[in-house]
């Protein structure tokens, strides 16, 4: 790949005074959006902060365009984390590899570039605007560092008076893309995205796992099979009209298909009895809907879903179990599984009897509103069901039945009335005394827990403020040492500056040197408490010279900063030099020329 041309080279000049003003006012914005993005959590914030951060980097550099990416080290591509300008959606939908164009080649070489005229550039890559129909003329970019990795790079394209970009527009964004606040911004959003992947996959092995957990419940009843996840598709489609937010759907979700998964402990042979049951039967029967209550607290992130699996037994008119709540005492989860459960019994043959038609079987569930069933649920339901007949149409069991169990289906199907749950007389007192004591105690130990649990919350939220406020300390703290030490740098120079020209004395003045001829490569020796803004006017100042070039420029630790020039000709360079106003001292050393700018004034 050939060098860019000089107009195309990379800068690291600042801006002029009333840029630098810009900046400051621009971080200033920068650092109050870090402060909202403390409080993000979720991918779709933080990106819209950066959204916010790239559109107030365009205006203030005045491009057409602008995008901001993050590093996928896993794919080997860039992540498109905010972008602005005309076709901007379109790029969403594009993959651009590491080692593609212009943002590729900045990103592997951590160094900005400015480029004013892409077509005469060999990094520049078209795959893009052929896709998206935009045309690239020029272009800024530079990389987003966090230590000595890069994380992102940050780019603009196209000025909007299409005038050039200049040493000053890439100074502002170089500048910004080292702002402290942007990196942890866009380090946030990398680890939100690689965080929300690795949720996704977790949450289909865990949604696969209940699914298998469930399919080992329903295959203990010969009569249940698949029952468990019908009923969730019931649920929700009387829940999705109910204007419920995602996350209440989903634990209704889970708490329709988890609904009878106490039902795994529990001897078979009383599952698929024919005969009436006993009460202490009535009692192992009854107590499910605790077991399960029980097992799906115990499940991360379902704690919620443990009312629907309790109380889904319960009946409106306030008869039911394990505790007898009544009208909108009953969670309104466990309401709409009461009738998806009923439903679904009703349309499926058990050992005690047929089917019924849904026809049947819906005009039982209304038969039933306002005593058995919740009237708002049953409404709910039935819309929903019809609104999607023939969605959810009832198949046969997939598992053999047993022989026996097959020769007393009944021929006459029975009602609701006949699959409600035994009166209080079937039911002996001391064990319906037992299984409310029970209910009760599994509340008292619910409420306990979810007590300690927001407490373990708030403390959390305690800690992690504690923790912001001390890393805010530190940071401020860290300013003061650094602002010190540079303090206590710049008296150090300026001190061994004046021991160094007491020692020199006048045989080392710049007159020394003035009338000597100078050609061929000359290092310049740069030692000065100067700012970066007179040390880049100084720059400038060389460039003008005729018949110079500049080689290469680099920091030591001992010689401090060095510029290699290169003279296509004798000239006396020293006289040259000497009349540079930012030079205060020039002498020569071997064959070295040693320059001291003059201190930058003190800031008041």
């Amino acid at each position: 790949m050939s060098t860019a041309p000089d107009n195309n080279e990379s800068f690291t000049h600042r801006g002029n005074s009333e840029a630098n003003v810009e900046l400051d006012e621009y971080k200033t914005r920068l650092e109050l959006l870090y402060d909202v993005a403390q409080e993000a959590s979720s991918v779709s914030e933080v990106t819209e902060l950066l959204m916010e951060i790239s559109r107030m980097t365009q205006w203030m550099i005045q491009a057409s365009a602008s995008s901001l990416f993050t590093i996928d080290e896993e794919k080997r591509e860039f992540c498109l984390q905010a972008t602005g300008g005309e076709k901007s959606s379109m790029l969403k939908q594009i993959s651009i590899s590491l080692n593609s164009g212009i943002i590729g080649w900045v990103a592997r070489n951590s160094t900005p570039v400015v480029i004013n005229d892409v077509s005469r550039d060999e990094r520049f890559s078209k795959d893009i605007d052929e896709a998206t129909g935009f045309i690239t003329k020029s272009v800024i970019a530079a990389p987003l560092l966090r230590g000595h990795k890069v994380i992102g790079v940050i780019e603009m394209i196209n000025k909007v008076d299409a005038s050039p970009f200049n040493e000053k527009d890439l100074g502002l964004l170089t500048d910004f893309a080292s702002t402290e606040a942007l990196i942890l911004l866009v380090s946030m959003a990398a680890t939100l995205i690689s965080n929300l992947k690795l949720c996704q996959a977790i949450q289909y092995d865990y949604k696969s796992t209940l699914e298998t957990l469930v399919t080992a419940a329903d295959a203990r009843d010969p009569y249940a099979f698949g029952h468990s996840r019908r009923v969730r598709e019931y649920t929700l489609l009387a829940a999705t009209s109910l204007g419920f937010s995602p996350e209440e759907l989903r634990l209704i979700e889970f708490g329709a298909l988890l609904h009878d998964i106490g039902k795994i402990g529990i001897d078979e042979r009383i599952l698929s009895k024919t005969e009436p049951l006993t009460p202490e039967e009535w009692y192992i029967i009854r107590k499910h809907a605790l077991k399960g209550a029980s097992i799906v607290g115990e499940i991360p992130n379902l704690e919620k879903a443990t009312d629907i699996v309790l109380y889904h037994h319960e009946r409106y008119d306030g008869t039911g179990y394990p505790v007898g709540l009544k009208h909108e005492a009953i969670p309104v989860g466990a309401r709409l599984v009461a009738v998806a459960d009923a439903f679904d019994t009703m349309i499926t043959d058990h050992s005690y009897r047929a089917a019924l038609s849904v026809d049947k079987a819906i005009n039982e569930l209304i038969k039933g509103s306002g005593t058995q069933f919740c009237p708002e649920s049953v409404k709910a339901f039935v819309d929903g069901f019809q609104k999607s007949t023939g969605i959810f149409e009832k198949k046969e069991p997939e598992i053999p039945r047993q022989e026996s169990v097959n020769k007393v289906v009944e021929a006459t199907p029975r009602t609701v009335e006949d699959i409600k749950e035994p009166s209080k007389e079937e039911v002996e007192p001391p064990i319906k005394e037992r299984v409310i004591r029970e209910a009760g105690e599994a509340k008292r130990a619910k409420e306990t827990e979810k007590l300690a649990k927001k407490k373990a919350e708030q403390a959390a939220k305690e800690k992690i403020k504690r923790e912001l406020e001390e890393a805010k300390r530190a940071r401020e703290a860290e300013k003061l040492a650094k602002k010190k030490a540079e303090q206590a740098a710049k008296e150090k120079i300026k001190r061994e500056l004046e021991e160094a020209k007491r020692a020199r004395g006048a045989e080392k003045t710049p007159h020394d040197i003035s009338s000597e001829l100078f050609e061929g490569e000359i290092k310049l020796l740069i030692t000065s408490s100067a700012s970066h803004k007179q040390i880049n006017q100084f720059r400038q100042n060389l460039r003008t010279v005729k018949n110079l070039r500049i080689l290469s420029d680099s920091w030591s630790e001992d010689e401090g900063l060095i510029i290699v020039v290169s003279l296509k000709e004798r000239m006396a360079f020293g006289h040259i030099l000497s009349q540079i106003p930012a030079v205060e001292e020039l002498h020569k050393e071997g064959k070295d020329l040693v320059l001291v700018l003059k201190p930058a004034p003190e800031a008041t």
